[in-house]
């Protein structure tokens, strides 16, 4: 049991970025497309809002800046290039 404990906590696998976009529509369909052919993922996202900007005169938020990173372990990305190119 530790021992299986300690390789995982050890052991890293490899995680590639297979897809990158900042719209989320677009992040989903993927995802959910990679998701649906069993290839396990995890995203990660930036958001580059500074909060609130002053634009002519008044306060206000500004449009959504997040980019959204999808990754899939490296022994998947051959399969996943090809379902990310074919959607």
């Amino acid at each position: 049991m530790f021992k299986r404990f300690f390789l995982k906590l050890f052991t890293r696998e490899k995680w590639e970025a297979v897809y990158i976009t900042q719209d989320v529509e677009q992040y989903a369909r993927i995802r959910g497309k990679l998701m649906d052919n069993n290839i396990t993922v995890r995203t990660k996202f930036f958001n580059h809002n500074a909060g609130y900007v002053e634009a002519r005169g008044y306060y206000g938020r500004t449009q959504d800046m997040t980019t959204y990173e999808i990754l899939v372990k490296e022994a998947d990305i051959n399969k996943a290039n090809q379902i990310v190119h074919n959607c």
